[in-house]
């Protein structure tokens, strides 16, 4: 989910290692265009949400949607974007999007692995919590 993170640019090739990802939503930011090919790689793409980005209308957000997908581009443009126009080289502004291979997107960002051993501590902090609740209301009476 990278909706609502004022992403102005996405580089080329963002989301290449991603070919597992079914959902893409990229609605609400102040995204203008889009590069040649930025969905390839996403072979098993359902779902892909434009909806209020920058975009000069919906049917120029619709076209860069791969073919068979699923799409939402409604709201576009949205009220408060900027009124210069794109450029063919926007300064790109990257999302941290983990990969399978363990890198960020564009070498950075969190990896994989990085995203596993942070639910992990989560879980063991839950884990703990519950033993110690159950632990605490062992000892008192329950009506």
């Amino acid at each position: 989910d990278l909706s609502n993170n004022a992403l102005t640019s996405l580089p080329e090739g963002v989301f290449s290692n991603l070919t597992a990802l079914e959902y893409l939503l990229l609605n609400n930011n102040t995204l203008m265009s889009l590069p040649e090919g930025v969905f390839t790689g996403l072979t098993a793409l359902r779902d892909l949400n434009l909806d209020y980005n920058c975009f000069e209308s919906a049917s120029v957000a619709s076209s860069y949607g791969p073919d068979g997908v699923s799409m939402s581009a409604s709201g576009n443009p949205r009220n408060d974007c900027p009124t210069a126009t794109p450029t063919a080289a926007p300064t790109s502004v990257t999302a941290p999007v983990p990969s399978p291979s363990g890198g960020g997107a564009g070498g950075n960002g969190f990896t994989f692995t990085a995203l596993i051993v942070v639910i992990a501590v989560g879980l063991v902090v839950v884990v703990a919590a519950l033993l110690t609740w159950r632990n605490y209301t062992a000892g008192k009476a329950v009506p």
